[in-house]
């Protein structure tokens, strides 16, 4: 039972330090969705004018930049830290 105890024990560092870790990607995924959704809150208050001009794939790459590039890379490395959270915590 010591063995078990002093295991969890000398696990608690860890833990919280991937805790912060996944807290600080929490907080950029919130900035990159923030940025998302103000393209997108441009792109639908200024539809008339981007059609006008054209400028459709201007603003579709700038919206799929922040998507694919760093949302879906925030999620990837957030996927990670909890899949090793979890494996440390199955041990």
């Amino acid at each position: 039972m010591l063995v078990g105890v002093a295991v969890m024990i000398a696990s608690m560092p860890l833990t919280a330090a991937i805790a912060r870790y996944q807290t600080k990607l929490q907080r950029q995924q919130m900035k990159n969705k923030d940025q998302r959704t103000s393209i997108m809150s441009e792109i639908l208050n200024n539809i008339r004018s981007i059609k006008l001009y054209a400028w459709e794939n201007s603003f579709a790459q700038r919206l799929f930049d922040v998507r694919n590039n760093k949302e879906l890379a925030m999620l990837k490395k957030m996927g990670e830290s909890t899949v090793f959270l979890l494996f440390l915590f199955r041990c």
